[in-house]
């Protein structure tokens, strides 16, 4: 029997860990996005870019939450070290990918006028840009 004056303590509270692992998601994202923005703001002059940056990496963690509501999966400190980690990469190779299309488009700084494409060609060409790092944007972030 157990006396009527013990009281049961917790010995460890995880949502304490949990609660700082989703504050340093959030300000490592933030201040990700913020840094990318300005890198490519400052690179390719182009706020239209930027913003397709910007709007990529809330997009993919929205997307990654909604998968693991999904799949059922457990928020604790793994999975978002592993959102944390995803975002960066999302980030990483979003800029390469906007950054060989607009390479290949000749809508980077230094370009002349003159070169511009029709619509129809633009399009083309941005395909075309894009599946050239396709594949190696795929195979760089699985580990070996």
């Amino acid at each position: 029997m157990i006396p009527a004056d013990l009281t049961l303590l917790p010995v460890l509270d995880e949502s304490i860990f949990i609660q700082s692992a989703i504050s340093n998601v959030v300000s490592s994202g933030l201040m990700g996005e913020g840094l990318a923005a300005i890198a490519v703001l400052l690179f390719l002059c182009s706020i239209r870019q930027t913003l397709i940056i910007v709007l990529a990496i809330p997009l993919a963690t929205l997307a990654a939450i909604i998968l693991m509501g999904v799949f059922k999966l457990s928020l604790n400190v793994f999975s978002l070290g592993g959102l944390a980690m995803g975002v960066g990469i999302v980030v990483d190779n979003s800029i390469v990918m906007l950054e060989n299309i607009a390479e290949g488009t000749g809508m980077t700084p230094g370009r002349s006028a003159v070169s511009r494409l029709t619509p129809r060609q633009l399009i083309h060409q941005s395909i075309h840009s894009s599946q050239e790092v396709e594949s190696a944007l795929v195979a760089s972030p699985v580990p070996i």
